[in-house]
């Protein structure tokens, strides 16, 4: 308990740091950019893009890196936020605008879905509390996700959603069991 008391204490000072030293002394737009692109765990320029509406966004991402903001070149089309920034920005947005928090992960999960990155869709749906598209993806691709011996991830997931959404099918509630049995 006196550690979960420290460990707090010490994230807030370092949220108080990271408001008044790093997202504050940015333009309006560069802070907008910042708290939306914390919606992705790997930041892809094409999707992050479009799913933000950001016209030039490979420009603006370069201009993130000079900036030494908290972002590094993770691959030849990704790039990541240092993990406590995100956080940060993460509960910044949530606690600023809960609407544009919970609709970014709705969009972002659509846009996962169209391309076929179903589990990372399903996080982003269960983020952005839409937890009967959630529920749909996870019965969709529960039997692929069953024999790839994914049941820590299903079992996760489906504990995710409301009691309501999670019983509200056999299957769902079958493909929990069956996952739970194996986990």
């Amino acid at each position: 308990s006196g550690i979960n008391v420290l460990h707090a204490a010490g994230r807030n000072i370092i949220f108080d740091f990271l408001t008044r030293q790093v997202l504050k002394q940015q333009s309006k737009a560069t802070q907008k950019l910042l708290l939306g692109l914390s919606t992705f765990i790997v930041i892809e320029p094409d999707l992050c893009g479009e799913v933000l509406c950001i016209p030039n966004f490979r420009k603006k991402i370069r201009q993130l890196l000079e900036g030494n903001l908290f972002i590094t070149e993770t691959g030849p089309e990704s790039y990541q936020y240092h993990q406590l920034f995100r956080e940060f920005l993460q509960t910044s947005l949530k606690e600023g605008d809960s609407d544009l928090f919970y609709s970014l992960h709705v969009k972002a999960a659509l846009k996962y879905e169209a391309l076929g990155r179903f589990e990372t869709a399903i996080e982003h749906f269960l983020i952005g509390r839409n937890f009967d598209e959630a529920a749909r993806l996870i019965l969709g691709n529960g039997d692929k996700l069953f024999r790839q011996g994914r049941w820590t991830s299903v079992v996760n997931w489906v504990e995710r959603l409301p009691d309501d959404v999670r019983t509200a099918t056999v299957d769902m509630e079958l493909l929990y069991a069956q996952c739970l049995v194996h986990t």
